[in-house]
C-alpha cells in the first residue's frame, strides 16, 4: 500500500517469489485502479472490474502495492469497500532519506521544484495517512514495518510478513535479493536551501510524535527525526 520511495518494488517483488503468490503477467505492481475515484461513487461494476485482476487458484493469494492509495483520501475507504476482508502491508521510511529520494524521482521526471518539494514533503507526513488506513481497516489486518528494519533483518521480516498474509514462510523460491538503495542525485542538495532540512526534520519530529501514538510498536531508531542514527 505504501509509501512512496521506500522500498516497496523490492519487497513486493520478493514476495512474489512465494509458492502461493499468484500475480498474472500483464498485472503490474502498482494498478492505481483508485485513483480516478475523487470525483465519482465506486459502482458494483467497479468491484468486479477490480477483482478480475487477481485471478489465483484456490488456497492461493494475490494483490499490488499502489504507494498512492495511503496518500489520496479517498482510496483508503474505497479499497476496504470493493475488498473487505483485505489485508494491508505498509512499509516506511526514514522521512528525510525518502523526502531526499521522492525529490530527486519527481525532478527526473519533469516536475518543477517548487511541486516536487510540496509533494515529497506531505508524503512523508506518516501520521494522518496511517490514521486514515486505521479508521477503515482494522488493526489486526495491517502490517506495518520499516525500510530499514526490512533491509537490517531481512529474513525475520520476510518471516513476519508471510505469517501476516497466512503463507507458509518456507516457500519462498531461493534467498532474498536484496537490492542497493538507489543513491540521491547531488543536485538535489544542491537545489535545497540552507533551512530547509532543519526545518523539515522538526515538522516530521513533531509528525512522529503522533505516529508513535497510532503505532507504538514500531521501531523507528533508525530515523534521523527520531535521533536515531
Amino acid at each position: 500500500m505504501g509509501v512512496q520511495r521506500a522500498g516497496t518494488s523490492w519487497w513486493f517483488d520478493e514476495l512474489c517469489r512465494h509458492a502461493d503468490v499468484h500475480r498474472a503477467r500483464d498485472v503490474p505492481k502498482e494498478l492505481h485502479f483508485f485513483d480516478g475515484f475523487s470525483d465519482r461513487e465506486l459502482t458494483g461494476d467497479d468491484i468486479s472490474r477490480y477483482h478480475r485482476w487477481f485471478p489465483r487458484p484456490e488456497g492461493g493469494i494475490a494483490g499490488e502495492w499502489t504507494p498512492r492509495y495511503v496518500y489520496d483520501p479517498w482510496s483508503v475507504p474505497l479499497l476496504a469497500k470493493a475488498a473487505p476482508a483485505v489485508r494491508c502491508l505498509l512499509m516506511l521510511r526514514d522521512p528525510i532519506d525518502r523526502f531526499r529520494s521522492a525529490l530527486t524521482f519527481q525532478r527526473r521526471r519533469g516536475v518543477s521544484h517548487q511541486d516536487a518539494v510540496l509533494d515529497a514533503y506531505h508524503r512523508g507526513l506518516y501520521a494522518s495517512q496511517v490514521a486514515r488506513l486505521l479508521q477503515h481497516v482494522p488493526r489486526d489486518r495491517v502490517l506495518v514495518f520499516t525500510y530499514e528494519e526490512a533491509r537490517s533483518s531481512p529474513r525475520a521480516t520476510r518471516r513476519s510478513t508471510a505469517e501476516f498474509l497466512g503463507l507458509d514462510p518456507t516457500r519462498f523460491e531461493g534467498d532474498i535479493e536484496l537490492r542497493e538503495p538507489h543513491h540521491r542525485d547531488r543536485r538535489t542538495d544542491r537545489d535545497l536551501s540552507d533551512e530547509i532540512v532543519p526545518e523539515l526534520t522538526e515538522r516530521y519530529r513533531a509528525d512522529l510524535t503522533s505516529l508513535a501514538r497510532l503505532l507504538p510498536e514500531l521501531d523507528v531508531g533508525r530515523w534521523s527525526v527520531s535521533g536515531g542514527e
